[in-house]
């Protein structure tokens, strides 16, 4: 965010005299510069200037010392005299615990109806055994600046138009509290608006308003002062982040006299604190304010305190540096650092480059000679640091998206002008040190006809030329040509130092269209790419598959979450699955769908019936080693090979659907999952389509990231011709346990990319509804302890089959029994039969049916359970 201050802007753009935050805020958004908020003072009311004219000090109980003062505020003294009431005319009573002052003195009075910053209303009180019929104000109370150590004089301060003004005249204009902050968005790629400079460019080129740098002005004259400062700064990068070094030039300011006691001009400290900056000492103000005005960030160190030669350089093993907030802070071998020459040549990191100072260095109350920084550091290192250190500031906002690489020696001679203006400082040396000869970007290449290829506009060439002209580019037409086989290329554009986003041919494309007007593009539908009909039809399946599923377990009483795929190492290990870090890919959607059931358990949801479809991600593997992408360098683009080297590392994606059943009742949570499982296939592949020859779901523990997650004999593997899509079944109950979730818990997941493939691309044809009345008997077998419900229940739908044939409706597995009067080595598996045909079933049709379970049973191995 940027705070823009409407008279501050008008020291670089020629804006109306009436502008308001609101138009101004229509004017920004035009060129992309988005409104946040607008912010005033707090202050309403009358606040007016008055005159001192009595003061009468009186001692307190509490040891304090308040003045009882007369004060004069023209029309809107007191009107009558009134003792009681302490009225009198020609001046009002108030009482101030302020001593900064005296009879004569004019000052800044907020009278009974004012309302200053804090919504702290004003109204004549009795305190200190007097009425008070208003206040006299101090900066701080007026939201002007954090000065409380008195009240306003106004023949002491910057705020000499308030003197111009009749006694009992309003001062909210003249004192600025009249005015509004404009709040914007600043993109990352528009780093140069973190600036006046920068805004008012925009602005400019908005409403075709004269616009004015003044650091050309300051480049002039800096290159006038300019010496060879390579022997006090050395810029000494042994280890340049992908091959780019850390800091490229580096302007040092030596400047002394400084009077120690200046105080920042209150003009300045009102600028700051509109632009949402802390005033705290002349020295650093300047800086502050420069890197505003400019975009050029600064530091100021305590020369006294540096031990010359200056050397920038990268941090060593283990060295640590005690930064401006008195932290000691661990330094990485990527930081920049500058380091002075305090035990050796280079020994002492005094700064994080771009980041913070260092804390044995700072500029105090005492200084009086400063060594001031003026540096472009490279917005990767400087980026790097901030993070890693966990450091973000004003500085690094600035170098991270890249700043202006012609204006360090400008920004520097124009903050030494202001410390001597304000300070009564002199320049004792003004050094540069490696400055480049040629700073411009590299040239950017294309044809007039790429405009009109990406936006559907034809651009006229000269209107292309004025807005990049307008931009800041220089423009070559019909340059050499530099690419062999390619047509001769219209123009070579040179971006301007201060647009590092500028670095293709759709980079100026972007910035006409902005320009331009997005407002007047033609709204044209783009020709889709044609796409093999096979192809299609595939891709089609599988989201109609996915959507499907969805809508079934919806439908069924499930609620679909949404979990990220972010995991920590070793997730689904019993002890402490939960903490951590998640720095790593889910391999399945289990492991991130029960951190998010676990999270409703903890908060007393114990009924649980949530699932998820979503991605996981399978590393390819070599050799037995996970592949690893290779690093590539920032700044620029990758190549056709890195990419396809990046292509053949890349993790397996597939689509997975997963759910979770969990409950304190103790029910067969593990056959409900398994029940589900089996709807999600019969909807994804269709009723009717597949038979429990295809599609099975035999006995299973793992289920390939699986490992101890499963009940060991509670699980069942899916299978669809002979190809394993997924499992379902029960926790293992320590697990669970560890996850804090309620009784018995189901779960089960699918490999949905895998069923694809298995889905008819034919229509699915739904059967005919019968208005038939159903038939239900239970039915409860005694069968091997070996033997698979699944594989019972074949033996049942092929029985109804033979008799009836489309008369099973449901089959469903509900109780399995073990012990009591159930041998040893066997098992009850009760199993729901539904049946319903197109006519009613007639007795003896039912009886048929059920004689011929109970045989096929008894060949397959079983008995009806008695």
């Amino acid at each position: 965010m940027a705070f823009v201050d409407i008279e501050w802007l008008k020291d670089w753009a020629d804006t109306p005299e009436d502008l308001d935050a609101a138009t101004l805020a229509q004017d920004l958004v035009r060129v992309g510069l988005e409104e946040e908020a607008i912010h005033s003072s707090g202050v309403s009311g009358p606040v007016v200037l008055g005159e001192v004219l009595e003061i009468t000090p009186e001692s307190q109980k509490n040891g304090k010392t308040i003045n009882y003062c007369r004060v004069d505020v023209g029309s809107l003294n007191d009107t009558e005299d009134d003792a009681e009431l302490e009225l009198a005319k020609g001046s009002r009573g108030i009482i101030c615990g302020a001593h900064n002052f005296k009879v004569g003195d004019h000052v800044v009075v907020a009278l009974p109806g004012a309302v200053l910053p804090g919504d702290f209303e004003i109204a004549a009180r009795k305190t200190y055994g007097h009425i008070s019929n208003g206040m006299i104000c101090s900066a701080r109370e007026l939201g002007l600046g954090d000065e409380h150590n008195g009240i306003i004089v106004l023949e002491e301060s910057d705020y000499q138009a308030a003197l111009a003004q009749n006694l009992g005249d309003d001062l909210k204009d003249v004192l600025g509290l009249s005015d509004e902050i404009l709040e914007i968005n600043i993109t990352p790629d528009r780093g140069y608006c973190f600036s006046y400079r920068g805004v008012a460019r925009e602005y400019a080129l908005s409403t075709a308003r004269e616009f004015t740098d003044h650091v050309l002005e300051y480049t002039k004259k800096a290159a006038a002062l300019m010496q060879d400062g390579s022997a006090e700064v050395l810029l000494e990068d042994d280890a340049p982040i992908n091959g780019v070094p850390g800091c490229t030039h580096f302007v040092a300011v030596e400047i002394a006299d400084i009077d120690p006691n200046a105080t920042t001009p209150a003009w300045m400290q009102k600028r700051l604190q509109n632009s949402c900056q802390r005033s705290i000492s002349l020295p650093v103000d300047i800086t502050n304010y420069v890197m505003l005005h400019f975009g050029q960030p600064l530091h100021a160190y305590d020369a006294d305190q540096v031990q010359l030669p200056i050397v920038v350089r990268r941090a060593q093993k283990d060295e640590q540096i005690k930064t401006l907030d008195a932290k000691m802070r661990d330094l990485s071998p990527e930081d920049l650092l500058i380091a002075d020459s305090n035990s050796g040549k280079g020994a002492r990191a005094i700064g994080v480059a771009g980041v913070m100072g260092g804390f044995e260095t700072e500029v105090t109350a005492q200084t009086t000679r400063i060594l001031l920084e003026s540096a472009y550091f490279e917005p990767v290192s400087i980026s790097r640091s901030a993070r890693f250190h966990k450091l973000p500031s004003e500085a690094s906002k600035r170098f991270e998206r890249g700043i202006d690489t012609n204006m360090q020696a400008a920004a520097a001679l124009f903050a030494a002008e202001l410390l001597e203006k304000y300070a009564g400082a002199k320049i004792k040396s003004f050094k540069v040190t490696n400055l480049p000869e040629n700073t411009l970007p590299a040239p950017i290449y294309l044809h007039y006809s790429t405009f009109s290829r990406l936006t559907g506009v034809d651009f006229e060439q000269k209107v292309v030329d004025n807005i990049l002209t307008q931009i800041g580019c220089t423009l070559e037409k019909n340059p050499p040509n530099i690419t062999d086989g390619e047509p001769d290329y219209d123009l070579a554009v040179t971006p301007p130092t201060w647009r590092p986003d500028l670095n293709i041919s759709a980079d100026l494309v972007e910035e006409c269209i902005r320009v331009y007007g997005y407002d007047k593009l033609r709204s044209i539908l783009p020709q889709a790419k044609r796409v093999e009909s096979k192809q299609l039809a595939k891709t089609e399946r599988s989201i109609n598959a996915r959507e499907r599923v969805s809508d079934t377990l919806a439908a069924r009483g499930f609620t679909e979450v949404l979990s990220y795929p972010f995991v920590e190492a070793g997730s689904f290990e019993i002890l402490n699955p939960l903490a951590g870090n998640k720095p790593f890919l889910r391999e399945t959607l289990l492991e991130t769908l029960l951190e998010t059931a676990s999270l409703n358990a903890r908060r007393n949801n114990t009924q649980i019936n949530i699932f998820e479809v979503g991605r996981v991600f399978k590393a390819k593997v070599f050799n037995g080693t996970p592949a690893a992408a290779p690093a590539l360098p920032s700044g620029t683009l990758p190549s056709k090979a890195e990419l396809g080297q990046i292509a053949k590392t890349l993790p397996a994606q597939p689509f997975h659907l997963a759910g979770v059943i969990a409950s304190g009742s103790g029910d067969l949570q593990w056959a409900k999952a398994v029940d589900e499982a089996h709807n999600a296939l019969e909807t994804l592949l269709g009723k009717g389509s597949y038979t429990l020859e295809t599609a099975s779901f035999e006995n299973a523990s793992t289920f390939e990231t699986g490992s101890n997650r499963f009940h060991p004999t509670r699980t069942a593997l899916l299978s669809v011709n002979g190809t394993a899509v997924g499992v379902a079944g029960e926790l293992d109950h320590t697990f669970s346990q560890a996850l804090n979730l309620p009784g018995r818990v189901g779960a089960f997941e699918i490999d949905l990319d895998a069923l694809n493939k298995f889905i008819s691309p034919t229509p699915f044809k739904a059967a005919v509804v019968s208005t038939a009345p159903i038939a239900r008997e239970d039915y409860a077998f005694v069968v091997s302890d070996q033997t698979s419900a699944s594989a019972l229940q074949s033996v049942i739908l092929k029985a109804i089959a033979e008799v009836q044939k489309g008369a099973a409706e449901e089959v469903s597995l509900f109780d399995i029994f073990e012990g009591g009067n159930v041998p040893d080595g066997k098992k009850s598996l009760s199993f729901a039969v539904t049946l319903r045909a197109e006519h009613t079933l007639s007795h003896e049709q039912i009886n048929a049916v059920r004689q011929n379970i109970i045989k096929r049973v008894e060949e397959f191995g079983g008995a009806l359970r008695a």
